[in-house]
């Protein structure tokens, strides 16, 4: 086989654009000594491993769910960092709220989801100090976003996937089709077989 003639497949395009993607936020965390580069990491691989054409929607519902989550475990700490049963109460509310958005609102329900489970993991650490719990839970936001927006410009730039010939040829179907109607109109509209041919073109263009 000619090497000119050699192309990636769709497979292995989304392979390296996920490498490529986990290799730089885990460099950029470790050059700046974030807590966990594990945790972008993590956000690449998780927006990554959905239905095609959905990673960049799953990557902002991931980040709309990072913030809140990390704000509520912030805010129970503050609250509640001494008082063990106020802490579960506030804990369990939070939880039960995200579980509950989560089943509801359908559409948002992967923001949900993030929003229940980033807070668990900050309220579940075993911080020394109130800063430990503020660097912890910042660190892991913003590893988050990194991965999410990393992932996204590698998404766009590195081998970018396009429906502009699925475009151009279903609108060249529907032109056809508007077309035939026309020309139908003109010559045989009346006719018991240019109704039915009508019908047939109607629904065509609908199915289309």
């Amino acid at each position: 086989m000619n090497i000119k003639d050699f192309k990636f497949s769709l497979k292995l395009k989304d392979a390296i654009k996920v490498g490529l993607s986990f290799a730089i936020v885990y460099i950029i965390a470790l050059y700046f000594s974030w807590m966990k580069p594990y945790w972008a990491g993590l956000a690449v691989v998780m927006i990554a491993a959905t239905v095609d054409g959905q990673n960049i929607h799953k990557g902002i519902l991931r980040i709309a769910g990072t913030v809140p989550g990390v704000l509520a475990a912030i805010a129970i700490f503050s609250f509640a960092a001494q008082e063990r049963w106020l802490f579960i109460v506030l804990a369990s509310i939070w939880m039960f709220f995200s579980t509950y958005m989560m089943l509801k609102d359908e559409r948002r329900s992967y923001m949900w989801n993030a929003a229940g489970f980033v807070c668990l993991v900050i309220l579940t650490t075993h911080p020394e100090s109130s800063l430990d719990i503020f660097n912890f839970a910042i660190n892991r936001m913003l590893e988050t976003i990194m991965g999410v927006v990393v992932y996204t410009l590698v998404t766009v730039f590195v081998f970018p996937q396009t429906n502009i010939n699925v475009l151009k040829q279903i609108s060249a179907d529907l032109l056809s089709t508007q077309i035939k109607l026309v020309k139908l109109g003109i010559l045989d509209i009346n006719t018991p077989e240019g109704k039915d041919t009508q019908s047939k073109l109607t629904k065509q263009q609908m199915l289309s």
